[in-house]
This record gives structure tokens, sequence and C-alpha cells, in this order.
């Protein structure tokens, strides 16, 4: 049911996003705390040494106050059902519980990605460019000094550690 004074306009694009926003909690108290969140329940497994992630990634879920937040979080637009559930059963874990708000998001990202297989290689291409370009800028930043070849030589390593090192935070190493 659309909440007083809600935007219609919500309701077209999600409803369940513009129902997740707008609720009141248990019984309309507003009270949130009363409630019971199954992604709290998430259990996490004790050692995943082979995680895309790396271990990082699972020590700090352990110390997060809802671990399959992150899971989802992070899992999102991915193959649960095939790879990632079968590593999880094979744990002995179960999926965290995911609603009808993270169905529509996920469903979202999958077709974002399927209608764009190519940038994938766009920014695989991109990331190379950047590696070969920065040992010979540096070289010319050592050989001969100046304005333009140190700032190319910062914007290369800003660009570096922007896309190869945050990608390789979300995807372990």
């Amino acid at each position: 049911r659309p909440h007083r004074g809600s935007d219609p306009a919500l309701f077209a694009m999600s409803p369940s996003l513009a129902q997740a926003l707008l609720a009141d909690g248990p019984g309309g108290k507003g009270d949130l705390k009363e409630s019971r969140c199954p992604l709290r329940e998430f259990a996490l497994p004790e050692v995943f040494n082979t995680h895309p992630g790396g271990q990082e990634h699972l020590k700090t879920a352990e110390k997060s106050d809802c671990p399959g937040l992150l899971f989802l979080a992070y899992h999102i637009g991915l193959d649960m059902d095939g790879a990632i559930g079968n590593a999880m059963k094979a744990r002995g874990l179960k999926l965290p519980e995911a609603g009808t708000f993270y169905e529509e998001l996920d469903a979202i990202v999958r077709k974002i990605k399927e209608e764009n297989k190519g940038q994938r290689s766009v920014f695989h291409a991109w990331c190379l460019v950047i590696t070969f370009l920065l040992l010979p800028s540096f070289v010319w930043l050592m050989v001969s000094p100046g304005l333009l070849p140190c700032l190319l030589v910062s914007l290369l390593f800003e660009l570096y550690f922007l896309n190869i090192f945050h990608t390789r935070h979300h995807k372990g190493g």
C-alpha cells in the first residue's frame, strides 16, 4: 500500500524498493530493533583459502554486524545458484536469504552485464595501456625531470591505483 505523500513514480520503478524505503517497521511502530533480520544469522566459513576475494573480505565480514548483507552486496549479479552456491554447500553453509528487493537489483545488474559484455574487454585493455605506459613515463621523469613528465607520472600512478588495485580488491589478489 502506498505511503501517504509518497511518490507514485517510485512505486512504478520498483514496488519492493518503495515498500522497503517507506516501511514503518513491524506492526507500524517504527521500531526496527524489534524486527528479525535473517542476514544477521548468516554463518561465515572459518577458512576459505581459495576465496576469490581473499581472506581479508572474510575477516571484514566476520567483524561486521551483518555479514549476510556484505555477502549479498559483494556477490550481486554473480552466479549464486551455481559456483557460489556450490562452494557454500561444500562447506556446509547456507546462502543468506535474499528478498524481493535484492532479486530485483540482481536482475538489473545481470541485465546490464549481459548487454555490455564488451565493456570488460575494454577495461582490461585500458588497464594494460596504463601498466605499459607507467614504466616509460617513469624513465622519462628520471632522465628529463620537468613539469610535464611529473604530471604524466602522477596521472598514470593515480589511474593505476584506481583501476588496477581497486579491481584487485574486489577480485582478490
